[in-house]
């Protein structure tokens, strides 16, 4: 009486509608919703592709800020410093750490020598430029994550370590490769020892001050100056604005350079300013279609109660009260709501790399590093669940509200 199928009508029912018949275990308005939720599956299609896709965005855009945040603190690895300054070429590294350690408060000073390399291959054929680092090997103002080998030992001399930077543009270089480098006129060979992870300086060779001062002829010379507050950790950042003050003022008064700090915070500033406004453009795309897909969820349900009004007659006639005859409403709601969770679930993860992708490439002209969110996950199923209930709010109240005597008028 309440599925108007009839006994010749029993065949006619789907693979689906067969499976949720011999659920026996749930409670009757649980069940009864389930059934009415598949009956018409086309108008159930329709109605949770917008919510699906709404899902899919709203988890990709949290997909998409966790994967940049692992990337920022990948990178943060190799910029472990609170304030830092480019100082002229040929600055003698034990004048610039003096002038750095009497700024009070001061507990870190590295200084770094920076130059420019080409790789040597047979055949005459040279690599592009790429940055070479000479840094103390127990430098604290960098963190190195080793993908492979090992990180630089004290005094050596033909050992080198490269990025994964570097190593993505020439596939060639390996542990235990040999390398030739070459500054101007001169050549050296270096054993590859280590190769660490990307870290967004573009092909980069790392090696102790010796080994710099022998390809360079520039020794004890330096051209960055990194400095820190507390030797465990970076500091705020009021108190990095405060040392590159100090150290602007300290190094100018010292007539070395009067060139600008650069602070931590300043660094992924524009990353996250840039990423922030973003990810708020796509939340609120997301929010549109959650809001479609709620009203197209209400106008659905509104049509199947028209469409059941006998059996909403058939339910009050056997005694169903208000209440319960709300709650197969409501229960639809959430149930469509539920389905189109775990089918937007399915879809973010394709849909959050290929976005997360494409945001790490314009704002850090990076190779992404994929971060699942799920406490995205989480947050979407209980927002959907919320659309489900308020979408069924009306047609729950519309259905109650039918009475007995205008089921009987009902055509």
């Amino acid at each position: 009486a309440i599925y108007q199928y009839g006994i010749r009508g029993e065949g006619r029912r789907g693979f689906l509608d067969r499976i949720l018949m011999k659920i026996r275990t749930l409670t009757p308005p649980v069940l009864l919703a389930l059934r009415n939720t598949f009956r018409n599956k086309a108008r159930l299609a329709f109605t949770l592709v917008t919510l699906t896709l709404a899902g899919a965005m709203f988890i990709g855009v949290f997909s998409t800020r966790a994967s940049l945040s692992s990337q920022i603190d990948e990178v943060a690895r190799y910029l472990n410093f609170d304030a830092a300054m480019t100082v002229p070429r040929g600055s003698l590294r034990m004048t610039v750490e003096r002038e750095a350690r009497r700024i009070p408060g001061v507990e870190i000073v590295e200084s770094w020598s920076l130059d420019t390399a080409t790789i040597q291959y047979e055949g005459d054929r040279e690599s592009e430029e790429l940055e070479i680092v000479g840094l103390p090997v127990d430098a604290q103002t960098i963190d190195p994550l080793m993908v492979r080998g090992r990180w630089l030992e004290q005094n050596e001399t033909w050992g080198v370590v490269v990025n994964e930077d570097l190593t993505g543009v020439e596939s060639d270089i390996k542990v235990g490769s040999e390398i030739t480098l070459k500054v101007g006129s001169k050549e050296a060979t270096y054993e590859v020892v280590g190769i660490t992870s990307k870290h967004l300086s573009g092909p980069r060779v790392y090696m102790t001050p010796v080994a710099f001062g022998g390809l360079t002829n520039r020794y004890n010379q330096v051209d960055f100056v990194r400095t820190r507050i507390d030797a465990a950790k970076v500091s705020s950042p009021s108190k990095q604005d405060a040392l590159g003050e100090l150290l602007e003022t300290r190094f100018e008064n010292a007539g070395i350079t009067s060139s600008p700090s650069i602070t931590h915070h300043a660094i992924f500033g524009d990353f996250t300013d840039v990423f922030d406004m973003i990810l708020f453009i796509l939340i609120i795309m997301a929010a549109l279609l959650a809001i479609v897909g709620g009203l197209g969820l209400t106008g659905t349900l509104s049509i199947n109660v028209l469409e059941r009004t006998r059996e909403i007659g058939v339910l009050r006639a056997v005694g169903a009260s208000n209440r319960s005859v709300r709650r197969v409403i409501l229960i639809e709601g959430v149930v469509v709501g539920l389905v189109s969770w775990v089918l937007g679930a399915l879809l973010s993860g394709p849909t959050g790399r290929a976005l997360a992708a494409a945001v790490v490439d314009a704002i850090m002209s990076a190779d992404l590093s994929y971060q699942y969110s799920f406490p995205g996950l989480l947050i979407w199923l209980f927002l959907v669940a919320l659309i489900g209930v308020i979408a069924s709010l009306g047609p729950a109240q519309r259905a109650a509200s039918l009475t007995v005597r205008e089921v009987l008028d009902y055509e």
